[in-house]
Protein backbone atom coordinates (compact mmCIF):
# COMPACT_ATOMS: atom_id res chain seq x y z
CA UNK A 1 0.00 0.00 0.00
CA UNK A 2 2.93 2.49 0.99
CA UNK A 3 4.86 1.54 -1.99
CA UNK A 4 1.53 2.32 -4.47
CA UNK A 5 1.05 5.52 -2.88
CA UNK A 6 4.87 6.51 -3.14
CA UNK A 7 4.70 5.04 -7.29
CA UNK A 8 1.40 8.02 -7.37
CA UNK A 9 3.10 10.83 -5.71
CA UNK A 10 6.09 9.85 -7.93
CA UNK A 11 4.01 9.78 -11.04
CA UNK A 12 2.27 13.00 -10.04
CA UNK A 13 5.62 14.84 -9.56
CA UNK A 14 7.12 13.75 -13.28
CA UNK A 15 3.26 15.36 -14.80
CA UNK A 16 3.80 18.24 -12.85
CA UNK A 17 7.32 18.91 -13.87
CA UNK A 18 6.15 18.16 -17.52
CA UNK A 19 4.01 20.87 -16.93
CA UNK A 20 6.17 23.76 -15.40
CA UNK A 21 8.43 23.22 -17.98
CA UNK A 22 5.87 23.44 -20.56
CA UNK A 23 4.88 26.79 -18.87
CA UNK A 24 9.00 27.35 -18.99
CA UNK A 25 9.36 26.82 -22.65
CA UNK A 26 5.89 28.88 -23.71
CA UNK A 27 7.71 31.59 -22.10
CA UNK A 28 10.47 31.51 -23.58
CA UNK A 29 8.69 31.57 -27.06
CA UNK A 30 6.48 34.10 -25.99
CA UNK A 31 9.55 36.57 -24.86
CA UNK A 32 11.69 35.44 -28.12
CA UNK A 33 8.50 35.73 -30.25
CA UNK A 34 8.37 39.77 -29.11
CA UNK A 35 11.84 40.41 -29.20
CA UNK A 36 11.54 39.65 -32.72
CA UNK A 37 8.83 40.91 -33.44
CA UNK A 38 10.35 44.57 -31.79
CA UNK A 39 13.36 44.23 -33.44
CA UNK A 40 12.05 43.95 -36.96
CA UNK A 41 9.76 47.05 -36.24
CA UNK A 42 12.64 49.02 -35.22
CA UNK A 43 14.81 47.68 -38.37
CA UNK A 44 11.92 48.48 -40.43
CA UNK A 45 11.67 52.24 -38.89
CA UNK A 46 14.96 53.26 -39.55
CA UNK A 47 14.16 51.76 -43.30
CA UNK A 48 11.52 54.42 -44.10
CA UNK A 49 12.86 57.13 -41.90
CA UNK A 50 14.63 58.96 -44.91
CA UNK A 51 10.78 58.94 -46.67
CA UNK A 52 9.30 60.49 -43.68
CA UNK A 53 12.24 63.27 -43.94
CA UNK A 54 11.28 63.10 -47.77
CA UNK A 55 7.75 64.25 -46.19
CA UNK A 56 8.77 66.61 -43.60
CA UNK A 57 10.27 68.82 -46.51
CA UNK A 58 7.72 68.39 -48.94
CA UNK A 59 4.80 69.67 -46.33
CA UNK A 60 7.45 73.03 -47.02
CA UNK A 61 6.64 73.47 -50.56
CA UNK A 62 3.47 73.21 -52.97
CA UNK A 63 2.43 70.16 -54.65
CA UNK A 64 1.49 66.47 -53.35
CA UNK A 65 4.15 64.63 -51.36
CA UNK A 66 6.39 61.96 -52.26
CA UNK A 67 5.19 58.00 -52.33
CA UNK A 68 7.93 55.32 -51.09
CA UNK A 69 10.61 54.57 -53.81
CA UNK A 70 10.23 50.85 -53.71
CA UNK A 71 7.71 48.74 -52.41
CA UNK A 72 6.96 48.68 -48.55
CA UNK A 73 6.66 45.36 -46.52
CA UNK A 74 3.61 44.55 -44.20
CA UNK A 75 5.34 46.00 -41.32
CA UNK A 76 6.58 48.94 -43.15
CA UNK A 77 3.14 49.84 -44.23
CA UNK A 78 2.09 49.92 -40.26
CA UNK A 79 4.64 52.50 -39.46
CA UNK A 80 4.20 54.66 -41.84
CA UNK A 81 0.24 54.72 -41.92
CA UNK A 82 0.47 55.55 -37.68
CA UNK A 83 3.28 58.16 -38.40
CA UNK A 84 0.90 59.74 -41.16
CA UNK A 85 -1.93 59.58 -38.87
CA UNK A 86 -0.46 61.10 -35.66
CA UNK A 87 0.87 64.14 -38.20
CA UNK A 88 -2.53 64.29 -39.51
CA UNK A 89 -3.88 64.50 -35.99
CA UNK A 90 -0.99 67.23 -35.30
CA UNK A 91 -1.15 69.35 -37.86
CA UNK A 92 -4.10 71.76 -40.19
CA UNK A 93 -4.85 73.64 -43.64
CA UNK A 94 -3.33 72.55 -46.36
CA UNK A 95 -0.63 70.01 -44.81
CA UNK A 96 -3.25 67.82 -43.26
CA UNK A 97 -4.75 67.92 -46.72
CA UNK A 98 -1.37 66.98 -48.20
CA UNK A 99 -1.34 63.94 -45.76
CA UNK A 100 -5.11 63.06 -45.99
CA UNK A 101 -4.37 62.87 -49.86
CA UNK A 102 -1.32 60.76 -49.30
CA UNK A 103 -2.91 58.27 -47.01
CA UNK A 104 -5.85 57.58 -50.12
CA UNK A 105 -2.75 57.25 -52.50
CA UNK A 106 -1.32 54.70 -50.53
CA UNK A 107 -3.84 52.81 -50.36
CA UNK A 108 -4.72 52.98 -46.44
CA UNK A 109 -8.21 54.34 -46.56
CA UNK A 110 -9.37 51.86 -48.98
CA UNK A 111 -7.37 49.01 -46.66
CA UNK A 112 -9.96 50.17 -43.57
CA UNK A 113 -12.57 50.62 -45.66
CA UNK A 114 -12.33 46.90 -46.57
CA UNK A 115 -12.16 45.97 -43.10
CA UNK A 116 -15.30 47.99 -42.09
CA UNK A 117 -17.04 45.43 -44.52
CA UNK A 118 -15.63 42.77 -42.18
CA UNK A 119 -17.94 40.96 -39.46
CA UNK A 120 -16.14 40.90 -36.54
CA UNK A 121 -16.41 43.78 -34.30
CA UNK A 122 -13.80 45.33 -32.88
CA UNK A 123 -11.88 45.26 -36.53
CA UNK A 124 -14.84 47.21 -37.49
CA UNK A 125 -14.50 49.58 -34.92
CA UNK A 126 -10.97 49.71 -35.27
CA UNK A 127 -11.12 50.18 -38.58
CA UNK A 128 -13.64 52.97 -38.32
CA UNK A 129 -11.61 54.79 -35.17
CA UNK A 130 -7.94 54.80 -37.99
CA UNK A 131 -10.65 55.52 -40.73
CA UNK A 132 -11.53 59.24 -38.69
CA UNK A 133 -8.35 59.85 -37.81
CA UNK A 134 -7.10 59.85 -41.25
CA UNK A 135 -10.27 62.43 -42.22
CA UNK A 136 -10.64 61.24 -45.66
CA UNK A 137 -14.31 61.89 -47.23
CA UNK A 138 -14.17 58.93 -48.83
CA UNK A 139 -15.11 57.28 -46.03
CA UNK A 140 -18.23 59.16 -45.14
CA UNK A 141 -20.88 57.21 -46.82
CA UNK A 142 -20.02 53.70 -45.43
CA UNK A 143 -19.17 55.57 -41.99
CA UNK A 144 -22.65 56.57 -42.25
CA UNK A 145 -24.21 53.19 -43.12
CA UNK A 146 -22.41 52.18 -40.70
CA UNK A 147 -23.54 54.51 -38.03
CA UNK A 148 -27.16 53.73 -38.91
CA UNK A 149 -26.81 50.05 -37.71
CA UNK A 150 -24.85 50.60 -34.51
CA UNK A 151 -26.88 50.31 -31.28
CA UNK A 152 -27.06 52.90 -28.57
CA UNK A 153 -23.53 52.15 -26.93
CA UNK A 154 -19.54 53.00 -26.70
CA UNK A 155 -19.46 51.69 -30.60
CA UNK A 156 -22.27 54.30 -31.69
CA UNK A 157 -19.84 57.47 -30.28
CA UNK A 158 -16.74 55.96 -32.50
CA UNK A 159 -18.52 55.74 -35.68
CA UNK A 160 -20.21 59.39 -34.84
CA UNK A 161 -16.70 60.69 -34.22
CA UNK A 162 -15.12 59.15 -37.38
CA UNK A 163 -17.78 59.91 -39.63
CA UNK A 164 -18.19 63.66 -37.97
CA UNK A 165 -14.28 64.01 -38.81
CA UNK A 166 -14.75 62.64 -42.69
CA UNK A 167 -17.88 64.68 -43.17
CA UNK A 168 -18.06 66.01 -46.81
CA UNK A 169 -20.51 68.74 -45.99
CA UNK A 170 -23.07 70.45 -43.66
CA UNK A 171 -25.11 67.11 -44.17
CA UNK A 172 -23.22 64.92 -43.03
CA UNK A 173 -22.91 66.56 -39.69
CA UNK A 174 -26.59 66.91 -39.47
CA UNK A 175 -27.40 63.36 -40.08
CA UNK A 176 -24.69 62.43 -37.62
CA UNK A 177 -26.50 64.02 -35.11
CA UNK A 178 -29.85 62.74 -35.82
CA UNK A 179 -28.50 59.51 -35.75
CA UNK A 180 -27.36 60.06 -32.28
CA UNK A 181 -30.73 61.88 -30.91
CA UNK A 182 -32.83 58.91 -32.31
CA UNK A 183 -31.68 56.79 -29.36
CA UNK A 184 -33.07 59.64 -27.47
CA UNK A 185 -30.38 59.73 -24.26
CA UNK A 186 -29.07 62.55 -22.52
CA UNK A 187 -25.63 62.76 -24.74
CA UNK A 188 -25.80 66.18 -25.31
CA UNK A 189 -22.42 67.03 -24.03
CA UNK A 190 -20.40 64.09 -25.89
CA UNK A 191 -21.96 64.66 -29.54
CA UNK A 192 -21.81 68.85 -29.12
CA UNK A 193 -17.55 67.98 -28.09
CA UNK A 194 -17.30 65.53 -31.37
CA UNK A 195 -18.50 68.39 -33.35
CA UNK A 196 -16.13 70.69 -31.89
CA UNK A 197 -13.23 68.50 -32.72
CA UNK A 198 -14.04 68.62 -36.45
CA UNK A 199 -12.31 72.24 -36.26
CA UNK A 200 -15.17 72.98 -39.21
CA UNK A 201 -17.67 75.91 -39.57
CA UNK A 202 -20.98 74.91 -37.80
CA UNK A 203 -22.79 77.75 -38.19
CA UNK A 204 -25.14 76.38 -41.19
CA UNK A 205 -25.52 72.94 -38.66
CA UNK A 206 -26.19 75.35 -35.76
CA UNK A 207 -29.25 76.98 -37.49
CA UNK A 208 -30.48 73.72 -38.68
CA UNK A 209 -30.53 72.33 -35.36
CA UNK A 210 -31.97 75.10 -33.71
CA UNK A 211 -35.02 75.03 -36.24
CA UNK A 212 -35.18 71.29 -35.86
CA UNK A 213 -38.81 70.10 -33.83
CA UNK A 214 -36.35 67.70 -32.10
CA UNK A 215 -35.41 69.39 -28.55
CA UNK A 216 -32.49 66.98 -28.44
CA UNK A 217 -30.95 68.41 -31.80
CA UNK A 218 -31.79 72.12 -30.33
CA UNK A 219 -30.03 71.27 -26.93
CA UNK A 220 -26.56 69.75 -28.84
CA UNK A 221 -26.30 73.20 -30.62
CA UNK A 222 -27.12 74.94 -27.80
CA UNK A 223 -24.22 72.79 -25.68
CA UNK A 224 -21.72 73.54 -28.49
CA UNK A 225 -22.35 77.30 -28.26
CA UNK A 226 -22.17 77.23 -24.71
CA UNK A 227 -19.00 75.65 -24.82
CA UNK A 228 -17.58 77.78 -28.03
CA UNK A 229 -18.71 80.70 -25.82
CA UNK A 230 -16.67 79.52 -22.59
CA UNK A 231 -13.79 78.97 -25.00
CA UNK A 232 -13.94 82.44 -26.15
CA UNK A 233 -14.41 83.97 -22.65
CA UNK A 234 -11.37 81.86 -21.37
CA UNK A 235 -9.27 83.89 -24.30
CA UNK A 236 -10.08 86.74 -23.43
CA UNK A 237 -9.68 86.52 -20.07
CA UNK A 238 -6.19 85.16 -20.67
CA UNK A 239 -5.66 88.45 -22.86
CA UNK A 240 -6.51 90.49 -19.75
CA UNK A 241 -4.46 89.15 -17.69
CA UNK A 242 -1.51 89.15 -20.23
CA UNK A 243 -2.08 93.07 -20.90
CA UNK A 244 -2.77 93.59 -17.33
CA UNK A 245 1.03 91.80 -15.92
CA UNK A 246 2.75 93.17 -19.07
CA UNK A 247 1.79 96.32 -17.93
CA UNK A 248 2.60 96.13 -14.63
CA UNK A 249 6.09 94.63 -15.46
CA UNK A 250 6.32 98.33 -17.61
CA UNK A 251 5.93 100.18 -14.75
CA UNK A 252 8.19 98.48 -12.30
CA UNK A 253 10.61 98.92 -14.99
CA UNK A 254 10.04 102.50 -15.62
CA UNK A 255 10.31 102.70 -11.66
CA UNK A 256 13.63 101.41 -12.20
CA UNK A 257 14.78 103.71 -14.64
CA UNK A 258 13.96 107.09 -12.74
Amino acid sequence: MTGGNLAIAYLFIQIAAVFVLLIVCGILMLKSYHWFKLRRRLQCEKQVQAYFIDIQIALGHDGPLPKPNRKLNRMEKFIVQAKLMAWIDRVDGSCRNKLIALCEELGFVAQELSRLQQRIGIRKVQAAYRLGIMRSKQAAPILLHELKQQPFGTSLFIYARSLALCARSTDDWERMVMEIVKHRKPVHEITAAILEETGGDMTELMDRLLSNKNPQAKQIALQYMHKKSDKRDEVFDNVVLFRESSGKGNRHSRTRVI
